[in-house]
C-alpha cells in the first residue's frame, strides 16, 4: 500500500513538474518582455521545436535498434557457442 501511494504522490509532483514546465515556456513565448514575437515567429518557433523533438525521438529509436541487433548478435553467438560446449 506504501507503493501505491508514493507512486501516486510521485505521479502527481510529475505531473506538476510537467504543468510547471509548459507554463514557463508558454510564458516565455508569449510574454510582452523582453523580446515581441510575432504570431508567425510564435509559429515558427513552436514547428522547429517540434522538428528537434521528432529528430530527437528518431535518434533515439534508432539508437535502440541498433542495441537490438547488437544482442540479437550476441544471442546468436551465445547459441553456437552454447552448441560446441553441448
Amino acid at each position: 500500500m506504501f507503493k501505491f501511494w508514493k507512486v501516486f504522490f510521485c505521479k502527481t509532483s510529475r505531473d506538476e513538474h510537467i504543468e510547471t514546465r509548459v507554463n514557463d515556456v508558454y510564458t516565455q513565448l508569449f510574454s510582452e518582455t523582453p523580446v515581441i514575437f510575432t504570431e508567425l515567429e510564435k509559429v515558427q518557433i513552436l514547428n522547429d521545436v517540434r522538428r528537434r523533438l521528432s529528430e530527437n525521438f528518431k535518434n533515439k529509436r534508432s539508437e535502440c535498434i541498433s542495441k537490438i541487433t547488437d544482442c540479437k548478435q550476441t544471442l546468436k553467438e551465445l547459441d553456437v557457442a552454447e552448441g560446441y560446449l553441448n
